[in-house]
């Protein structure tokens, strides 16, 4: 069986209550890719989720266990791609919006097939610029907290505008990212990838390629603001998450782009990278 619901490490068939996750949204969450009972870089999502956790003063839960027993009791096939929802909670508590003085963390994970297989390579993304902007809050700006409001809003947008993504601005107009993953822009061998010091999520991709896969290939990297004009100057735009990988944009409003060799070596040594992480 390769899904399933599991709350502190036991097969569950439904969420305990009361919970503040659930409430309040209070609490952080990860979503992994595993190939069989193997994690993708698994530190990195760690380390963001560990990094949450301590900003929101959630106590950190036994997770890798709880991950550990989940996959067992799923049992997948060595060879199946699983995409893998870790959420952590700070857990129940009297009504109100003050937490509790001893929270006890509660970890929910949810088990399913991955939508597609990341080793195959994906059309380019249809995308334009969002109607919607992201509210800037620096306290919770760069965290995968359970807030997604803003993110079902410019999904919603985006389905109905019938594209693949939609790159949304802050209210200062300055591009943060797509709906559901970061964004990068290809300036000859300078990569760019939005300042996320207001708002956005840091995603674990991006550290990868802004640490390791990009440097690698001789790029030089750089974190800064990104107005929509940097976005149609760009020699190549794509998009990042941890259950797509790297996928190049075709398309941004009337700017179109062929493919491009850089972004092509990127795919290549993400995928290179990816199966080394489940080996």
């Amino acid at each position: 069986m390769t899904t399933g619901l599991f709350v502190d490490g036991r097969r569950a068939s439904s969420l305990p209550l009361p919970d503040r996750g659930f409430a309040y949204g209070d609490g952080i969450f990860e979503t992994l890719l595993f190939r069989g009972r193997e994690a993708a870089w698994l530190e990195l999502h760690g380390q963001r989720l560990g990094a949450g956790l301590e900003r929101l003063g959630i106590p950190e839960p036994p997770w890798r266990t709880h991950l550990v027993t989940s996959l067992e009791a799923a049992d997948p096939a060595p060879d199946r791609w699983l995409a893998v929802r870790l959420t952590v909670t700070r857990g129940g508590g009297p009504r109100g919006y003050g937490p509790p003085a001893e929270p006890i963390p509660r970890t929910v994970i949810e088990l399913s097939p991955a939508p597609r297989d990341p080793l195959a390579a994906a059309a380019p993304l249809h995308t334009a610029l969002a109607a919607l902007r992201w509210a800037c809050q620096p306290a919770l700006a760069g965290l995968k907290h359970l807030n997604r409001l803003e993110q079902v809003l410019a999904a919603r947008e985006c389905r109905a505008r019938g594209l693949d993504e939609l790159l949304v601005c802050d209210t200062g107009g300055a591009v943060i990212a797509a709906t559901s993953a970061n964004l990068f822009a290809l300036h000859g061998d300078v990569l760019t990838t939005p300042d996320l010091t207001a708002c956005g999520i840091a995603g674990t991709r991006r550290r990868l390629l802004l640490e390791t896969l990009a440097p690698a290939l001789g790029l030089t990297c750089r974190v800064q603001t990104l107005g929509p004009d940097a976005i149609e100057t760009a020699d190549g735009l794509f998009c990042c998450n941890s259950l797509r990988g790297i996928v190049a944009v075709g398309r941004y409003e009337q700017r179109q782009w062929r493919d491009d060799p850089m972004i092509e070596r990127l795919q290549v040594a993400y995928r290179e990278a990816l199966c080394a992480s489940v080996a």
